[in-house]
């Protein structure tokens, strides 16, 4: 269906409503909405539970105060956010968006981009301020640095620690940061718990670092461990980790993490899920984590940039340019 369209700044909304900013799919919806913006001419808005309060004080409840964004922002010309958010809020516009994308991850990211990733909230200006932070904030980082990105504790073999401890033996001075995200927080009590008795010791105070140092003790690694806690309540590293990695582990399975580590333009390491890269595997932009068997240092290699959400971002702004009127 087309529609007749003025002609007038498109007005382009990430609507995370009360889903964490932190979470994947938040940040698919963000890092897609201001491209869907820069690409149409647009104007980009953000909405979340906290912008509504500070921006609709007075309103008598959560509803009233998507209502009140409602009025005051008009309806958008491009809705984008996760399902629940974005079809809840989509009531509230009169004739609806032009375009309303709510199932982001693996439907119409696996339909329309290219390697079948999904969008992320990245660029080069961002990732240059973050490497800067981040570098201020761990100035002990000697030697290469290793991204291990932490999905899932639990999925973390310790024969993958034991490839590590080999490879660390090779270097003189060599980094380790571990970064969970949202799932990996919880997960590092439930791997205690299951825990041959003689490492529940090193992991009693349920962090990952005690665990490692535990199975690399023989190698000269620094070993950096960051709490999910400080994420949420301060500094967060994780785009500035990726942006100074010289290495990149994904540990668990993550869409958004692997998708975000391929925008780095190097080899992304990953230990799980293998079925799901099997053409970017072909390619050699992803490696199975076992392979690091075969070699003495990590073989990463320069690889061109994958960027999803530019893909996606195509493809919406294509729809809205031919007028169509499109749920995605």
């Amino acid at each position: 269906m087309s529609v007749v369209k003025e002609h007038k700044e498109p007005l382009v909304m990430a609507w995370v409503g009360r889903d964490t900013p932190l979470r994947g799919d938040s940040q698919m919806a963000i890092g897609l909405a201001k491209l869907c913006a820069e690409m149409t001419g647009g104007r980009y808005v953000y909405v979340d539970e906290p912008m509504l309060k500070e921006n609709f004080p007075k309103a008598k409840d959560y509803a009233e105060m998507e209502s009140l964004a409602a009025k005051k922002f008009g309806t958008p010309d491009i809705l984008i956010g996760n399902s629940e958010a974005a079809i809840a809020c989509s009531a509230y516009f009169k004739g609806g968006p032009q375009i309303e994308c709510t199932h982001i991850g693996e439907t119409i990211s696996r339909r329309y981009c290219q390697h079948g990733m999904v969008p992320h909230n990245v660029n080069d200006k961002v990732l240059a301020e973050e490497k800067q932070k981040f570098q201020a904030h761990y100035p002990q980082i000697k030697g290469p640095l290793v991204a291990v990105m932490v999905a899932s504790y639990q999925c973390m073999q310790t024969d993958m620690i034991r490839d590590l401890q080999r490879i660390a033996e090779n270097y003189d001075d060599i980094t380790f940061v571990f970064c969970p995200n949202r799932r990996a927080k919880t997960d590092a009590r439930d791997l205690a718990s299951q825990m041959r008795y003689d490492l529940k010791t090193v992991f009693s105070n349920n962090t990952l670092k005690g665990y490692v140092r535990h199975l690399m003790k023989s190698t000269k690694a620094r070993i950096i461990d960051v709490d999910y806690k400080q994420i949420e309540n301060g500094y967060n590293p994780y785009l500035g980790l990726l942006a100074s990695a010289d290495h990149i582990i994904v540990s668990g399975h993550s869409y958004s993490m692997v998708s975000d580590a391929l925008y780095m333009g190097k080899t992304v390491y990953i230990d799980w899920h293998r079925e799901d890269y099997d053409k970017l595997i072909e390619d050699k932009h992803i490696v199975m984590a076992y392979e690091l068997k075969k070699h003495e240092t990590f073989p990463t290699v320069s690889k061109p940039r994958l960027d999803a959400t530019r893909d996606v971002a195509s493809y919406i702004a294509s729809q809205y340019t031919a007028g169509r009127k499109v749920v995605l």
